[in-house]
């Protein structure tokens, strides 16, 4: 009886792990399903009514001229996105020489001082002016990034622009920034986000309308 009785209890000690384990099995690992993409992810290059109609909503919106010319290309940007910078970098040649005038459209999504920096710009008595200070102050020490001090109670005024600005960005479905809008000399409009090497952008400035 004792021995019978020792068996049972082994036998139940040695399948309290298994009870156990079988509670919250995990799925192996090399099948588990790849993690969710995250809204707002870029996405790649667009053409077709969505940029046509933002483009011609674009003229509207609250804007900044960067240079002057016959070609124009509308940018959405935010004052603290380093691919911002990047393009605003890159494109300074194609700007000097007359060969592209740029309309940075502002936007402040991508930090807490990104908005206050976007409003701050809007309500300068030269928003050209305080944009470009804002690139020519860029810094990543500290985590300021874009080099504009922000401006703490913007007026409804400019946030209303300012939001209007998000809405049109939001059509393409996407918030990503930097993100280019423009017409190519065959009349196609063409909806670009991101930072494209400069022989890209070189390809783009010189196929614009």
């Amino acid at each position: 009886m004792k021995a019978m009785l020792r068996s049972i209890l082994i036998a139940f000690a040695l399948l309290l792990p298994l009870a156990a384990g079988a509670e919250t099995p995990q799925e192996p690992a090399a099948v588990q399903k790849p993690a969710a993409k995250k809204p707002g992810a870029p996405k790649p290059e667009q053409k077709g009514r969505v940029p046509a109609a933002m483009l011609a909503e674009a003229p509207m919106s609250a804007w900044m001229r960067d240079g002057q010319s016959k070609h124009v290309i509308y940018v959405f940007f935010d004052p603290n996105c380093p691919y911002c910078h990047k393009l605003y970098e890159n494109l300074r040649d194609a700007v000097a020489l007359g060969d592209v005038e740029l309309r940075w459209i502002p936007v402040g999504i991508s930090r807490e001082s990104s908005l206050g920096k976007a409003a701050a710009m809007l309500e300068a008595k030269s928003p050209i002016d305080a944009f470009h200070y804002n690139e020519q102050h860029f810094t990543f020490d500290g985590g300021k990034f874009g080099g504009l001090e922000e401006e703490p109670l913007p007026k409804k005024e400019t946030l209303q622009k300012l939001a209007d600005n998000l809405t049109l960005l939001k059509k393409a479905g996407t918030l990503a920034v930097p993100a280019m809008l423009f017409r190519t000399q065959d009349g196609t409009v063409r909806y670009v986000p991101g930072a494209p090497p400069i022989e890209v952008l070189e390809n783009i400035v010189r196929n614009l309308e």
